[in-house]
């Protein structure tokens, strides 16, 4: 009795573990109106291994000073305003808030699709991350420009 209570327990779970896969697979592949989804080579490349030990975080008094522009940074913050279906399919823009002490800082986060060197990486509104990237700079609208060759989902 115990054996045969024992091997349906295992199959029970080898089964609910398959249903599982299966789902999350299913769900890699779907395009959801509230996220992006990116899909890119696994491994990284020395480019990214190199901007993680280098970049320096970003700070709104160094980049309205200018000192800043053109250097490897990284920022952590709430993404919000995603834009994937802008003219240029090859980009997909978003905002980034920092806090930093009692203000928070925004900036505009760009990249082309096929630079990136990561896993599949879902991003949507709300989500904080980590990005790391080039200061290049602002926009028209004065708000500073990252554009990012590794975004990293913060924990």
């Amino acid at each position: 009795m115990k054996k045969v209570l024992l091997i349906i327990m295992c199959l029970g779970v080898v089964v609910t573990s398959m249903v599982g896969c299966n789902k999350s697979i299913k769900n890699s592949n779907k395009d959801e109106s509230n996220g992006t989804q990116i899909e890119e080579p696994v491994e990284d490349n020395d480019v990214n291994i190199d901007i993680r030990d280098t970049a320096i975080q970003v700070q709104s008094s160094q980049v309205e000073s200018g000192e800043l522009e053109g250097e490897k940074v990284f920022a952590v913050g709430v993404i919000s305003s995603i834009d994937s279906l802008g003219e240029n399919i090859d980009k997909t823009n978003f905002i980034i808030t920092q806090n930093e002490g009692e203000e928070a800082k925004s900036y505009v986060v760009t990249w082309e699709l096929g630079k990136l060197n990561f896993k599949s990486l879902k991003i949507s509104d709300g989500d904080v991350v980590r990005i790391y990237g080039v200061l290049e700079g602002k926009n028209e609208k004065g708000m500073p420009i990252i554009k990012s060759s590794l975004i990293d989902l913060a924990m």
